[in-house]
């Protein structure tokens, strides 16, 4: 399972819009529908905490290693970066 598909069915678990989850996560609809759709990743670390917090599940089920790389990546070397490593 992706992390989109992960963040989309705990989402949905827990009877939440997409519009709730990113007002809850602190991020915007449109980052939300990335996630979800389009296969994108947070850029930001501690992201993966609110999201576990607000949908109410362990950070280390949605950030299996793949994620976690792409994660670091994206940090250290921007979206060109993470491209390349997906």
């Amino acid at each position: 399972m992706t992390f989109g598909e992960k963040v989309k069915t705990l989402r949905k678990t827990k009877d939440m819009s997409q519009t709730q989850l990113a007002q809850a996560v602190g991020v915007s609809l449109r980052t939300v529908g990335g996630w979800e759709k389009e296969g994108r990743y947070p850029k930001q670390h501690d992201l993966y905490q609110k999201l576990a917090d607000a949908l109410g599940c362990d950070v280390s089920y949605l950030m299996t290693e793949e994620e976690s790389f792409i994660t670091e990546v994206t940090e250290q070397y921007g979206s060109r970066g993470a491209k390349q490593a997906q």
